[in-house]
């Protein structure tokens, strides 16, 4: 059985984003009848991995180092120059983190624009989606932003305004609905999949009872 190693989360939960490739390790605790044992990998960490700070008490003594935990890969260790990283707040890391490319997410960390396209955005907003199976970004109007159930960061949920049955939601997730559409014309997605839409574009649907809280 597979432990997840555990540290002193409450002494720091600073987070960072890794700007260049570097050698980390993996740390994997194995509980048998024959005790537990611990197992360590060399593992190869490239920029755009999420990172978060560890204890004061496990930092090394230089200052100019810092050792990090993966966010995403629990089990991931990384000490490295703190010129290789740069702390996120947590917006930002909540951002980043559906975004599953780690080069596409070091871009986007550098596209200051987009990143505050992400933060703008709310119910109501227009944008383009991109939506698998497509080759053009499809129009719609997103009407959720937040968390979703076994995904990381923030989601967005968007309902389709042209091609009506070509989503893969009618608002709902894993049976809690977030908000409401025709019949796989919605879908949930990061913000990578997402660019802003003249609202002039096409004439888009308003539903009171899609306003959030």
């Amino acid at each position: 059985m597979l432990l997840s190693l555990q540290y002193g989360m409450e002494e720091s939960k600073n987070k960072y984003i890794l700007l260049n490739d570097r050698v980390g390790k993996t740390i994997e605790r194995n509980l048998s009848a024959l005790g537990l044992s611990t197992k360590v990998t060399p593992t190869q960490v490239l920029r755009g991995e999420l990172l978060e700070a560890l204890p004061k008490a496990e930092q090394p003594s230089d200052g100019n180092r810092i050792a990090l935990a993966g966010i995403e890969r629990q089990i991931l260790r990384l000490e490295c120059s703190m010129a290789d990283v740069t702390q996120l707040s947590d917006e930002e890391a909540n951002l980043l983190s559906p975004i599953h490319s780690l080069e596409e997410r070091y871009i986007t960390f550098f596209d200051r624009k987009r990143l505050d396209f992400g933060r703008r955005l709310s119910p109501g907003s227009q944008v383009f989606v991109s939506v698998k199976g497509f080759t053009k970004e499809l129009p719609g109007v997103l009407w959720y932003k937040g968390e979703l159930p076994s995904c990381r960061g923030t989601m967005f949920g968007v309902e389709l305004i042209k091609h009506l049955g070509q989503g893969t939601s009618d608002g709902t997730f894993r049976s809690k609905r977030y908000f409401t559409c025709p019949v796989d014309s919605g879908v949930f997605v990061g913000l990578d999949k997402l660019t802003p839409r003249d609202i002039s574009d096409s004439k888009s649907p308003n539903r009171e009872k899609n306003a959030q809280a």
